[in-house]
C-alpha cells in the first residue's frame, strides 16, 4: 500500500520525465568484441539512443538477479544530480533521465549506481519514471 505523500511523489517524478528535454544521442562506433550481449529498447529509445542498449546476457540461471552498475563523473562545476554544467548544456537531461533513471534500469532487478554520497540524496527514490520506460520495462517482463 502506498501514502498519499508517495504517490504525489510519484506522479511528480512521472511529470519531471515527461517534461525533461531530451536530446537524442549518436553512436559513434559500436563494438561487442565477441561479448554475450542481449539487446532491448523500444522506438522511443531507439530514437534518443541511437539504437538498441545493450547488457551482458549475464549467468545461464534464472534464478541469479540481473544486476546494472552505472558510474559517472561530473565535469568540474556541474550539478551532481544532473550533470548539467550550464542550462545550455545539452545533454543535461538526457543522462539522468535517459540513462540514470531509464535504460540502466529498465531490465534489472537491481542497481547500483552512483554521482555523489548516497547520504546526500535526502528523499530520493531511483527507479524508472518515464511512461516510455516503465512501459519497455513491463514489456521486458520487469
Amino acid at each position: 500500500m502506498t501514502t498519499p505523500v508517495f504517490q504525489d511523489y510519484c506522479r511528480r517524478k512521472e511529470q519531471e520525465a515527461l517534461a525533461a528535454p531530451l536530446v537524442g544521442l549518436t553512436t559513434l562506433a559500436e563494438e561487442a568484441g565477441g561479448a554475450d550481449l542481449l539487446s532491448f529498447g523500444n522506438a522511443w529509445t531507439r530514437q534518443l539512443f541511437d539504437g538498441d542498449f545493450h547488457r551482458s546476457a549475464g549467468p545461464a540461471s534464472p534464478e541469479l538477479p540481473s544486476v546494472s552498475l552505472i558510474l559517472t563523473e561530473a565535469q568540474p562545476g556541474a550539478d551532481p544530480v544532473t550533470m548539467a554544467v550550464a542550462p545550455a548544456d545539452a545533454f543535461g537531461a538526457t543522462v539522468p533521465h535517459l540513462l540514470h533513471e531509464g535504460l540502466t534500469r529498465v531490465d534489472a532487478d537491481a542497481v547500483l549506481g552512483g554521482i555523489r554520497a548516497a547520504a546526500s540524496t535526502g528523499d530520493r527514490v531511483c527507479s524508472v519514471w518515464h511512461p516510455e520506460l516503465v512501459r519497455l520495462r513491463a514489456e521486458r517482463g520487469r
